[in-house]
């Protein structure tokens, strides 16, 4: 039976949340968000799923079946088109120039499996198309994820002249400045 004290992976604000009797790796209680009982079952009910997996969509803001089954199993024709990615442009002409000019470029990856994947990938490209590049992958024990400020020095010390970061997210933007 499901009830409305069913878990969510999603965020939770303390005022909402009850806490596992076991911490989490890092020492920190797990909090676990109530969920809408009614709500997850009409949405798992619509689109095939358990319980939990629906009430996980809901906390994302996933609350129409098309927009979660559209989610689950995405297609390519629903991918972000390149051309509307913001400076993509002047950026692919800058890694260009570098390329053929042989420049040191710091490729940076988070240490995720798609973040290790993308700077894997994208070091090899640029190295064949002439770029000295230096991979790096973020230290989840020293600086935790993204480009944090003990990944910034390791990327300096190898003085490049372009960098490119992979799966980093946007609260990364000041370390690169």
């Amino acid at each position: 039976m499901h009830d409305d004290t069913s878990p969510s992976l999603a965020p939770t604000q303390p005022s909402e949340a009850r806490e596992n009797a076991a911490p989490s790796r890092s020492g920190l209680p797990y909090r676990i968000r109530r969920g809408d009982a009614l709500a997850a079952s009409e949405l798992g009910r619509a689109c095939g799923l358990g319980p939990a997996t629906a009430q996980v969509l809901l906390h994302r803001g996933l609350d129409m079946p098309d927009e979660a089954r559209a989610f689950l199993d995405p297609k390519l024709g629903g991918l972000t088109p390149p051309d509307s990615m913001a400076d993509r442009k002047p950026a692919a002409e800058r890694l260009a120039r570098a390329c053929k000019r042989g420049e040191r470029v710091a490729v940076f990856g988070d240490y995720d499996v798609d973040g290790t994947t993308s700077a894997a990938i994208l070091g090899d490209v640029l190295e064949a198309l002439g770029a000295e590049v230096h991979t790096f992958v973020a230290n989840r024990f020293e600086g935790g994820y993204g480009f944090s400020m003990p990944a910034l020095e390791r990327v300096l010390a190898c003085k490049p002249t372009v960098l490119v970061t992979c799966d980093c997210g946007s609260s990364d933007h000041p370390r690169v400045e």
